[in-house]
């Protein structure tokens, strides 16, 4: 499987659910950051990030720049602290 942030997007965007998968399988870690600092305990930020990766994937087309999927994935891992 390809590891260039832009190019799974691509992917992603063309329906490949195992670039969508890769996309944030490699950002885990610290997209897990985030929602474990508004929710103060890592497993609630696990669950609310359980659902969080696959919401965004039916947006992929609205990214105008595959190369910035790092932000739009972080952006999504804040927001899924708030819900």
């Amino acid at each position: 499987m390809v590891d260039e942030p832009r190019t799974l997007v691509l992917l992603a965007r063309a329906g490949d659910t195992e670039a969508s998968a890769a996309l944030v399988a490699a950002r885990r870690i610290r997209l897990l950051v985030l929602p474990a600092a508004a929710l103060g305990d890592r497993d609630e930020a696990e669950d609310a990030l359980q659902d969080a990766p696959w919401r965004p994937f039916t947006g992929l087309r609205g990214l105008r720049e595959p190369a910035g999927s790092d932000v739009w994935l972080r952006c999504i891992a804040r927001n899924a602290a708030r819900d």
